[in-house]
């Protein structure tokens, strides 16, 4: 053992931890963590998160030991929401430098009764805290309007103002899949664009901003989830030992004479979005069970490290502020990328170049168990064999710096618009090389030297070929039945034809959210409008067999199936509004308000269609009623899917 890894394990065995009892209820875990710099270039550090230090009652610390080469390796508590870390900081020429932080840690499930008053009290100094705006949650202007005029209107307590932005984060948002990491949490921007689409930061942030205008406390608490959800429900947990991507934050919110009261919204609709079969409903009964839950319960399958936000990291001079940040790495000259979603995308590159200080990587452990969760691992070889290597990189919910190249490269870049997400390193190294060049003439540059001319004909010419082929193979499958719509479209012109109407509806269209709640006034309305528009083609039911439906082409699709159902609201309203070309779909929409509230409803009932009950389809019969022939038919046909011989109708017709 190295001299500096002795004094710290010296360091260790001084400090007062103490061992969890066995307690009913109480899961115990050990989370490691280990952080790696390739490549490092001059003096490195790492900023590594540590749990919650303060016992609650649903979860407690045991104890937090480290081990590394770094010349300095201090825990720390950083800035006013004493956010805790383990700070690590390696001298010029220091070999594979490493730290690898151990935290073992007990759980249980929290839930508040809601309905019972108690004698909770916060300080006027906590008060303050937790009412007043960050740099991504602000508290007045647009947030407090909507939280006032549109969610919390005539909500007189803590406890109904909490409840009425709940249902609204959970009614009027989306979990887009898109979206990196946690999110940014820049709460503004989404009132302001109207896209109400992101992950856990954005959504639980947009809860505790509305809050927080209200004068309600309210807080972020960011973590990991550390095992699966006992309660059935599988995106709710890591699905294998591999937590790199099981990030998540939560939120809660202080109720006058009740205390602090958790929520969670963001999975509310998480569980919308990624719970098979996936794209649910309000009205599932998962979703129905996961809503009533999340308000006022969590289920502590996950790792709380901090409330923390505008974090100033020590020693990380040139970059800016972060939001709760689980992992840093850091070297000379500033470059310091989260771990997570911007890791993959970063280091391979950065590494190859001068101001770079290499790739990072992070490894995480973690060791449920009850009482003898740690002798049962140590029996598995937890010990001293190796380690099961699991990726973690516990990205934060924002990032502003992108501290890349040296200081002067990041001054330079500071001053021009930047879109959201990484520029290529490489990109970006050149340019700090051509100094005092144009920008424009710098990137020709870095361009001419990554491409020449010679790659770039056989790219072209590879491109031009794969494209040929493409149109000669879906011109021979086109034509194969002449211009007949009685030929089957092949799975080729199936998916090609979804590719393009996923391609030509609007990225803004796209991203619209059903303003008409799903009520049963709604779906009657709807109910009514697919009756005497929709049914004629797409049956009563929604299935698409009908003699107008099975005779286009392509056929009618069965609107009740994941294909139509995946679609989102606003690709489904647009269709609706605007028709697609050359399928026999037609555009409804007038372009007035009254036109868009019909096809808002009509998307509500294609939502409900799968769960259309017995009563529903004979108040369909009832509006849409099928013709003498039509009956035969439908019951010629069932009979012909029995077993029984066609008809002589049916045998005339498919000759």
């Amino acid at each position: 053992m190295k001299r500096r890894e002795l004094l710290g394990a010296a360091v260790l065995a001084a400090l007062p931890w103490r061992r969890l009892r066995a307690e009913p209820h109480w899961r115990t875990f050990e989370v490691t963590t280990r952080a790696e710099i390739s490549r490092p270039q001059g003096v490195s550090r790492a900023w590594l998160p540590m749990p919650l230090t303060a016992d609650t009652d649903w979860q407690r610390a045991a104890d937090s030991t480290w081990t590394g080469n770094a010349d300095r390796m201090q825990p720390m508590r950083v800035g006013k929401y004493g956010v805790p870390l383990l700070y690590a900081e390696w001298s010029p020429g220091q070999q594979a430098p490493f730290v690898e932080l151990t935290s073992r840690f007990a759980t249980r499930d929290r839930a508040v009764d809601v309905s019972r008053s108690r004698t909770a009290k916060l300080s006027s100094a906590e008060v303050a805290l937790y009412t007043a705006p960050t740099e991504m949650i602000p508290c007045d202007g647009l947030v407090r309007e909507t939280a006032l005029v549109k969610i919390a209107k005539g909500a007189r307590t803590d406890l109904e103002k909490g409840r009425a932005i709940y249902e609204w984060v959970v009614r009027n948002t989306l979990r887009d899949p898109k979206t990196r990491g946690c999110g940014t949490g820049n709460i503004k921007a989404m009132l302001e664009s109207g896209n109400l689409g992101g992950k856990c930061a954005d959504l639980n942030g947009l809860f505790v901003g509305f809050a927080r205008s209200l004068g309600v406390p309210a807080r972020d608490v960011y973590g990991i989830r550390v095992a699966s959800s006992a309660l059935g429900y599988k995106s709710l947990g890591p699905s294998t030992p591999v937590i790199s991507k099981a990030q998540h934050c939560r939120a809660e919110f202080f109720a006058e004479g009740i205390g602090w009261v958790p929520v969670d919204p963001a999975d509310v609709r998480k569980v919308i979005l990624e719970e098979p079969p996936g794209q649910l409903t309000l009205e599932d009964p998962k979703v129905e069970a996961a809503r009533k839950r999340l308000f006022g319960s969590w289920e502590m399958n996950w790792l709380a490290y901090n409330t923390g936000h505008d974090i100033d990291l020590p020693n990380s001079k040139g970059c800016e502020r972060y939001d709760a940040p689980p992992l840093r790495l850091s070297g000379e000259g500033g470059l310091g990328e989260f771990l997570g979603d911007l890791v993959r995308a970063l280091p391979r590159r950065a590494a190859q170049h001068r101001a770079a200080a290499g790739r990072s990587r992070a490894q995480a452990i973690r060791r449920p168990g009850g009482a003898d969760g740690r002798q049962r691992a140590h029996r598995k070889g937890y010990g001293g064999g190796p380690r099961p290597a699991l990726s973690v990189a516990a990205r934060p919910r924002f990032a502003r710096d992108r501290c890349v190249g040296s200081q002067d490269a990041a001054d330079e870049l500071s001053h021009r618009p930047r879109r959201r997400g990484v520029l290529q390193p490489r990109r970006r190294a050149r340019l700090v090389e051509h100094r005092g060049t144009p920008p424009g003439r710098a990137v020709a540059a870095a361009l001419t030297s990554e491409w020449n001319v010679k790659t770039l004909s056989i790219a072209l010419a590879l491109l031009l070929t794969v494209v040929l082929g493409a149109l000669i193979a879906g011109a021979a499958l086109l034509f194969r039945g002449g211009i007949s719509a009685k030929v089957e479209p092949t799975n080729f012109e199936l998916a090609v034809a979804r590719g393009l109407l996923r391609f030509g509806i609007p990225d803004a269209s796209r991203r619209l959210r059903n303003p008409e709640p799903s009520s049963r006034e709604v779906l009657a309305a709807g109910r009514a409008h697919f009756a005497d528009h929709c049914a004629i083609c797409h049956g009563n039911d929604g299935d698409g067999q009908t003699g107008m439906g099975r005779n286009l082409y392509p056929r009618v699709p069965d609107v009740r199936l994941p294909p139509t159902q995946q679609l989102t609201d606003g690709e489904l309203f647009y269709i609706i509004e605007n028709g697609i070309r050359l399928t026999g779909m037609p555009g409804w929409g007038d372009g007035s308000e009254e036109s868009g509230r019909a096809s808002w409803h009509l998307v509500a009932f294609i939502r409900h269609l799968p769960h259309l009950t017995p009563a529903e389809k004979l108040e369909m019969d009832r509006l849409s009623p099928r013709s003498p022939d039509e009956w035969r038919e439908m019951q010629e046909d069932e009979a012909f899917l029995k077993g029984s011989a066609p008809s002589r109708d049916q045998r005339r017709e498919h000759r």
